[in-house]
């Protein structure tokens, strides 16, 4: 974990991007904000869970629709992931 969180994206802006088999992604939120993620769950349910600098689990987001989002008032980072091995395209940004 902490080498993913190391190599983590620095989000400012709505980006696109892809969970390919065994894959998971790592963004940086520096100014904190509402981080959402957009797919299309029919073709695979994606999640994303978020992590304070200090490494510990803040919450998780992993319902059902086409979109997942978690917000913090602080820097943090978010891991992106497919449920049960899912992959899919999806849109990520925060606010």
């Amino acid at each position: 974990q902490d080498d993913a969180r190391a190599s983590a994206l620095r989000l400012t802006g709505p980006m696109n991007a892809e969970i390919c088999a065994s894959d998971e992604d790592w963004y940086f939120a520096p100014e904190g904000g509402e981080v959402t993620i957009r797919f299309s769950h029919a073709r695979g349910d994606l999640d994303l869970e978020a992590f304070d600098v200090e490494g510990r689990r803040l919450g998780t987001s992993n319902g059902t629709s086409d979109e997942e989002t978690y917000g913090h008032d602080a820097p943090f980072y978010v891991r992106v992931f497919g449920y049960s091995g899912a992959t899919g395209t999806y849109a990520i940004s925060v606010q």
